[in-house]
């Protein structure tokens, strides 16, 4: 299993909130071979910044997660994603199957 955990560091401007909870969530449903989920985050002591909301985007695997990106939809999304990337963190977990 492969998973993405998408998180908007906090800021006082509405319009990124929405932008995240909108746009950019809207576009990683559109794409084939991912699923993903949108949540509030519970912010830690140890994380050097504060995080308002997440998303998490799962995959079969690292080839299935890097194939549904290079669809139309996951470039769509990468490209949005570029354009975002000030107010983001990705990190990028590879579970080994048992």
């Amino acid at each position: 299993m492969y998973k993405t955990l998408l998180l908007l560091k906090s800021s006082d401007k509405d319009e990124v909130l929405e932008y995240f909870g909108n746009a950019l969530y809207d576009q990683i449903q559109a794409i084939n071979g991912v699923s993903s989920s949108l949540g509030a985050v519970d912010n830690s002591i140890l994380f050097p910044e504060s995080y308002q909301k997440v998303i998490e985007i799962t995959s079969e695997s690292k080839e299935s997660m890097e194939h549904a990106m290079m669809s139309l939809e996951g470039k769509k999304f990468s490209k949005a994603l570029q354009n975002f990337h000030t107010y983001v963190t990705l990190l990028s977990f590879e579970y080994e199957q048992k």
